[in-house]
């Protein structure tokens, strides 16, 4: 696969401008509840939440999660990620539960055939995507303030049982 094809035809389009014009209403919706599914989730030893930064919004199309740290990180955090692959597991207790978790995210893109010859090594994106990053696709869902709850109790129960060493 060299890329995608995205091209939008007429009546997409049409529907794409009138969604744009309730884009602040859309977006304020998916920042209340992304903050609301991060405070309910709270904080896990293992587990970094997204961090906005002063002065910038983020517009929550996913709830990004990053597990532990990168080899060699020098950030003070203690690195709780088992060696076994706890993200996996992780993920999968989190399922059970009902939580839309996804692992990784669009595989980087020297990997897909098109671009082997091209392919130089990158292991902060490998790292990412291979063992650190998982999301909750925000827009996908709307979810009540039970649910939420909820999500928050999956992450701190799948936590206990995979990432926090004892």
């Amino acid at each position: 696969m060299i890329g995608l094809n995205l091209r939008m035809n007429e009546v997409t389009a049409a529907i794409a401008l009138s969604q744009l014009r309730r884009s602040k209403e859309l977006v304020q919706g998916r920042v209340e509840q992304a903050e609301a599914i991060i405070a309910a989730i709270g904080d896990i030893p293992g587990l970094r939440a997204p961090v906005v930064r002063e002065g910038c919004t983020h517009v929550y199309y996913a709830i990004p999660f990053l597990l532990g740290n990168p080899a060699g990180s020098a950030d003070g955090d203690v690195n709780v990620i088992r060696p076994d692959g706890p993200r996996s597991r992780f993920c999968a207790a989190l399922r059970e539960e009902g939580v839309p978790i996804v692992e990784g995210y669009v595989d980087p893109l020297y990997r897909m055939p098109a671009f082997k010859q091209f392919a130089r090594p990158c292991p902060v994106a490998e790292d990412l995507h291979d063992r650190r990053l998982l999301y909750i696709e925000n827009c996908a869902w709307d979810l009540t303030t039970e649910q939420i709850r909820q999500v928050g109790e999956a992450f701190r129960k799948a936590a206990e049982k995979w990432l926090i060493d004892r």
